[in-house]
């Protein structure tokens, strides 16, 4: 049940940013109370993170013209972007003395 109920809050259609307080503080609330310490942890973490999750509730018009939720997806694929680099690199610290093949 309670993980049903995080469901249905993440996929709300809600834009009032109040009424999705109120529904994330609710959330909280049957979490901090569940007998299982995952869902308490879970309770603490959606605490530490409140105002960042009600404002992934903002709606915007896309390029095509789309009403979408705010994502922070295409920001976090592009500051991956160094870590793939050093990912591909193999363990190498300076590309300057690199033999290449």
């Amino acid at each position: 049940m309670a993980k049903r109920k995080y469901i249905e809050f993440k996929e709300t259609k809600e834009k009032d940013l109040n009424k999705v307080a109120i529904l994330l503080n609710n959330l909280i609330i049957l979490y901090s109370h569940s007998s299982l310490i995952m869902f308490r942890e879970f309770s603490e973490l959606l605490k530490k993170h409140k105002q960042e999750i009600i404002n992934s509730f903002i709606y915007i018009i896309d390029n095509d013209g789309n009403e979408r939720r705010l994502s922070n997806g295409p920001m976090e694929g592009y500051n991956r972007t160094p870590k793939d680099f050093k990912r591909n690199s193999r363990g190498l610290g300076n590309f300057e003395y690199a033999v290449v093949d």
